[in-house]
């Protein structure tokens, strides 16, 4: 009989260790559940932020681009035309501003509707013309 309690107490006590490590281990899921699902709101929360900065950011450079004062179209043009050989003015631009060829590409065409450029022929650029 003795044999037989202490195995008992034995089984007893492997199972409330079981109930234990069953219990840390429902407590440690629930945890890592609920710190993913505050990582997953965070991320969405970071992503609402940025994406709304990115489009406030848009907007106003958009409205920027129809503010381009005649002073500055006007100096978009000086630097177009101090370009040295006429080659590459639209980089020259560019370059000048720390802005994107497409940019300065639309200052460009804006400079000339405005004026300070002579109209070009399709496929040659302005100061090759002069040449």
């Amino acid at each position: 009989m003795t044999i037989g309690s202490e195995t008992f107490a034995a089984h007893r006590h492997a199972a409330e260790r079981a109930e234990e490590a069953w219990a840390a281990y429902e407590a440690v899921l629930l945890d890592a559940k609920r710190l993913h699902k505050e990582a997953l709101d965070a991320a969405a929360e970071y992503r609402a932020l940025t994406g709304s900065r990115i489009l406030q950011a848009n907007a106003s450079s958009k409205r920027s681009h129809t503010r381009l004062s005649p002073t500055f179209l006007q100096e978009v043009a000086d630097v177009y035309k101090s370009t040295k050989g006429g080659r590459f003015p639209t980089q020259n631009v560019a370059a000048h501003y720390s802005a994107a060829y497409s940019t300065a590409s639309r200052w460009i065409w804006l400079a000339r509707k405005a004026g300070y450029l002579e109209p070009t022929t399709q496929g040659v650029g302005g100061l090759a013309q002069r040449g």
